[in-house]
Formats: C-alpha cells, structure tokens, sequence
C-alpha cells in the first residue's frame, strides 16, 4: 500500500528490539517469496485491524487495543500476522486469539500466522488456539512457523531471486 500516511515511528526500546527483528525477517520471508503484506505502518492506519482485548490477571482487569504486527494479504483476503518471539501471560495470549477467532467468525479475516520463537511456544499457541476454534488442519484459520525456519526460507528464496536475476541479466 505505498502512499501511506501515518506519523513517524518511535526510536524502539531495546526491550522491543528482538521482535522488530523477528517482524522484519518475517517481511523478509513473505516478500522473497513474492508476497502481498501489509507492514507496521499501514496496519496502524487501516481501521479494519483495530481490535479490543481484555483479560484479568493477578494485577485486574486490563483492556487495551490490540493490532497484528503484520498482515498478509493474498488475493484480497486478510490473514493476521503474529510474531510471538515473548512469552505472554495466558489470559493475555488467550485474548488476543479470542480476537482472531472472533474477527475469523466474523468473515473479517481469513486467519491467523503467528511466528513463534521455539517449539514450546508454538505448542502453547496452538493449544489455546484449538480451544477457540483455531486450528491447523486445512481452513482451520491458523498456521504456526519457527522464526528460525522462516528465516532459513527467506534467506533461500533471497539467494534464489538473485541467481535468477543474474541468469536473466538484471
């Protein structure tokens, strides 16, 4: 979506850096392979992704805003993107998939991607999410990927665009 009006990014707090990488390598990942994605910024100013979360945990009751990191966006279609490199608390992480379940239901998505940091972590999410009706069986609403493997795909995908760009001569 070029031509985005938003405000500039904050600088990140160093508590933020290892998701930002995560994001991007998962950018990476999609657009090597000559996905359609919608980044940070566009995201922040498509009202369509502009959901409310609410848990309670050992500090009360919370409730905020809450937007995907990024967005897929095959054929028209709208597929949340979640990369999950830090551990949530479960009420929290159950929230947010209340949400995507919800915006799934709703015809407003198509689903969900989350990028997970380790094998436990993607276990973790696809537990809650099953009990929400998210699965991963085919049009269950979610996929779930290791940053590292993702990573080791966009760096492949990369390498292969630029062979084939230096056969064709470009």
């Amino acid at each position: 979506m070029a031509g985005v009006e938003a405000r500039p990014p904050r600088p990140p707090a160093p508590t933020w850096w290892a998701h930002l990488v995560g994001c991007a390598w998962t950018a990476a990942w999609f657009t090597a392979r000559g996905r359609e994605i919608q980044g940070p910024r566009e995201i922040d100013v498509d009202e369509r992704w502009q959901g409310q979360i609410r848990w309670r945990n050992g500090h009360g009751q919370h409730e905020v805003g809450h937007r995907p990191d990024l967005a897929f966006v095959p054929d028209g279609a709208r597929i949340a993107v979640e990369v999950e490199l830090a551990r949530k608390s479960k009420p929290r992480l159950e929230a947010i998939l209340d949400l995507h379940a919800a915006w799934r239901a709703a015809g407003e998505t198509a689903g969900v991607i989350y990028i997970c940091r380790s094998a436990h972590g993607r276990d973790r999410v696809v537990e809650l999410a099953g009990a929400r009706g998210l699965s991963r069986e085919q049009g269950g609403g979610l996929r779930v990927e290791l940053v590292a493997d993702i990573q080791r795909q966009a760096v492949d995908a990369g390498e292969a665009l630029r062979l084939e760009r230096s056969e064709s001569g470009r």
